[in-house]
């Protein structure tokens, strides 16, 4: 039979170990790490303490900053605790980097720290993750200028960066859950976004995340861009992308091509993953999102689809 400890008994265990530096750094780190899923918040003040404690090992400083995980998303306190921390001392780029995946979660106080710290090179592979998460930590902080910083990085990181592609990430989940804030910033990003079209292509760079920011703008200004994408392009994801796109936008220039797009389903000439695949699996009953989106476009702008459907 399997013997579940108490929380309160885990807990205690758990901190005994964090607390005892005749131990291994990296068990300690583990045991830290290990109350990451606990928000009691008696948590906060020994781990807090072994945060802020310049003596400590960077590893066990980190990982009980890991610990605090699901304190700091419940306790304000607690989060305001952590940025403190961050700002408070030469901190090597590992212990920054965990201090701040927990910042990321419950909010960022200092935007101008995270828009240092996401021009830093990196210095390796492993510590790619400190400007990953600087990125992560603008979007969660409520200073109104934050998104405007994100956009800038959009802007302004080399093509095909995986700076900018973790960029696009982030504005898109503003644009799907906080659109009040992106319709600040969305007029600016269009001109910018339609030329970094030309540079990114399929499965090497941003490109569908780009199609979809642009349907998220509502700009008409993408209209024609999106439409030479969809015609041109071999993969049926970025056609799939495209229409999405054209239709959040809504523009009835793109409604003879939608509609010529269903007319040639049975005819599509891509592998057995084309339009076909979709529209049979959508026949079917199975999960799929093209045929839905197709629809959904052609009719909110007074088409018709012709056929009604189609016989495969």
């Amino acid at each position: 039979m399997e013997l579940r400890l108490h929380p309160f008994a885990r807990r205690k265990r758990l901190l005994v170990v964090v607390k005892d530096k005749e131990k291994d750094w990296r068990f300690r780190r583990l045991a830290a790490m290990g109350l990451a899923m606990d928000d009691d918040k008696s948590l906060a003040a020994p781990l807090l303490r072994i945060v802020n404690d310049p003596g400590e090992a960077d590893g066990v400083r980190g990982g009980a900053a890991i610990g605090l995980s699901m304190v700091a998303v419940k306790h304000e306190s607690v989060c305001r605790e952590l940025n403190k921390s961050l700002g408070g001392g030469n901190h090597s780029r590992d212990l920054l980097d965990d201090i701040m995946t927990v910042i990321g979660a419950c909010g960022c106080d200092d935007i101008d720290l995270m828009s240092k710290l996401q021009k830093e090179p990196a210095k390796g592979l492993n510590q790619i993750g400190l400007n990953f998460n600087s990125i992560r930590c603008l979007v969660a902080s409520t200073n109104p200028k934050a998104v405007e910083r994100l956009a800038e990085i959009i802007l302004d990181e080399p093509d095909k960066s995986y700076t900018r592609g973790v960029a696009l990430e982030e504005m898109l989940q503003v644009a799907r859950h906080r659109p009040k804030e992106f319709e600040k910033v969305a007029p600016r990003l269009v001109e910018p976004v339609l030329k970094l079209l030309e540079v990114e292509t399929f499965g090497q760079g941003n490109l569908d995340d780009l199609i979809v920011l642009l349907g998220k703008t509502r700009d008409s200004r993408a209209v024609d861009p999106l439409l030479t994408i969809m015609r041109d392009t071999r993969h049926t994801v970025i056609v799939w992308r495209c229409v999405e796109a054209l239709g959040e936008i809504g523009d009835t220039r793109a409604l003879p091509a939608l509609e010529q797009l269903w007319k040639g389903i049975p005819a599509d000439p891509r592998n057995d993953y084309g339009l076909r695949s979709y529209y049979k699996a959508w026949k079917e009953g199975r999960r799929d999102k093209f045929v839905p989106a197709l629809r959904k476009a052609i009719l909110q702008m007074g088409g018709k689809l012709d056929p009604p459907e189609h016989q495969l």
